[in-house]
């Protein structure tokens, strides 16, 4: 869900100029998947672009019968902004589990928000299960267009993600896009590595 100011002319310039200036977020942290760029280090990432061009942000994280909110909102100095909101359910209902899916939550909402970007977070195995006990066979030639064959892959993962409390409406915000609609089949190997890593989190 997402909400701005009655104008945001002024806003979407400075942004424009501020996402032109952001360096890459260095991989700070480590999980057994590979290597991630964690929330301080996204933060010290957008610090100095933003303020440059008169942008700022809140997070706040409201948590409601076993749903965790998280509404991230930038604003100019002109006072127009632009807020969003992702909401996830924590795969454990303890103070550990509702914690690590606030961390995830903030820390992927400020990424897709201002477009960060990282390396890659991981190689996707986890995922995918590829060369986990299965036998290499020639796959059979298939009759689906690759647009076909990609919806087909995206809808798939959907229960997966839903099992680590992330709704389907959440699920591009993890790749940088506001609307499942904007998926495109370059986003499918992304999806799994982001998977890979928010399933270790979430059950650390």
């Amino acid at each position: 869900m997402t909400n701005k100011s009655e104008t945001i002319g002024k806003f979407a310039t400075a942004l424009c100029k501020a996402q032109n200036q952001l360096p890459a977020a260095a991989k700070s942290s480590k999980s057994h998947y590979g290597s991630y760029a964690d929330l301080p280090t996204i933060q010290e990432t957008l610090k100095e672009p933003l303020a440059k061009h008169g942008l700022s942000y809140v997070q706040m994280v409201t948590c409601e019968d076993n749903i965790v909110a998280v509404e991230t909102m930038a604003m100019h100095e002109s006072g127009e902004w632009l807020s969003a909101t992702i909401k996830m359910t924590p795969s454990k209902k303890d103070p550990q589990g509702i914690g690590s899916c606030i961390t995830y939550a903030l820390r992927y909402s400020l990424k897709a928000f201002f477009g960060v970007q990282t390396c890659d977070d991981d190689d996707g195995d986890a995922a995918s299960n590829v060369g986990k006990g299965r036998t290499n066979v020639a796959p059979k030639p298939s009759t689906k267009t690759k647009e076909q064959q990609f919806q087909d892959a995206v809808l798939k993962m959907v229960p997966a993600f839903k099992a680590l409390g992330i709704e389907k409406e959440a699920i591009p915000i993890l790749v940088g896009v506001s609307k499942f609609s904007d998926l495109k089949p370059e986003h499918i190997g992304d999806l799994k590595k982001q998977y890979a890593v928010v399933k270790e989190e979430t059950n650390a």
